[in-house]
């Protein structure tokens, strides 16, 4: 018995240290895609020399930072930079080296920065980029036709149920819990006089 969890655990590891060694091929696979982008601003701090590859969408600016040892993802929130997580960024290079990225060959002033050119999602990538805001910040777009399908639907939610099919399942559950504290109180009231 005990071999056969030695050989196991043995299997598991084995397969563990594999995926490992997959998903650091793979990621310096995409690093590289990434880092092929012509950047948006370059700049230098005290130390070293970085670059920005700067991200718009809907309003929305997100910097890639190549500091030519790593990449980070960074965003405006509360008018300061503020580093991502690591799901968003893995996410965010997967849809770059899956679609790529269309650059928009225009001057964007973003508070004391000028970008030169930027990038945008396009198409399949703009939407598992919406996917991905979503899951990261529950970001969702209203866009002018969900808000004017919410206008013409509106009138006839009256006629809709508002509960789910978990409400209605929890109702159910009540009424059978209350059948049955009746039950157990009726026989209780017919024993209780024996005793």
């Amino acid at each position: 018995m005990k071999s056969k969890i030695l050989k196991i655990s043995l299997f598991l590891f084995l397969l563990g240290s594999f995926q490992n060694a997959m998903f650091a091929q793979e990621k310096e696979g995409i690093v590289e895609k990434v880092r092929a982008f012509v950047p948006s601003y370059v700049g230098e701090n005290d130390k070293d020399a970085y670059q920005l590859q700067a991200i718009n969408h809907h309003k929305l600016w997100f910097f890639i930072l190549d500091d030519k040892k790593s990449l980070h993802v960074l965003t405006f929130e509360n008018d300061s930079l503020q580093k991502t997580s690591e799901f968003f960024e893995m996410g965010l290079f997967k849809i770059v080296d899956k679609y790529g990225m269309s650059c928009e060959n225009k001057i964007a002033p973003v508070n004391d920065l000028t970008l030169k050119p930027y990038y945008k999602f396009k198409k399949k990538a703009s939407k598992d980029f919406e996917r991905l805001l979503y899951l990261e910040y529950g970001y969702v777009k209203n866009s002018f036709f969900r808000k004017v399908g919410n206008v013409i639907i509106f009138p006839f939610t009256f006629f809709l149920s508002n509960e789910s099919s978990y409400d209605k399942a929890i109702k159910k559950m009540q009424k059978v819990e209350k059948n049955i504290q009746k039950q157990q109180n009726a026989y209780q009231s017919i024993a209780s006089p024996l005793l």
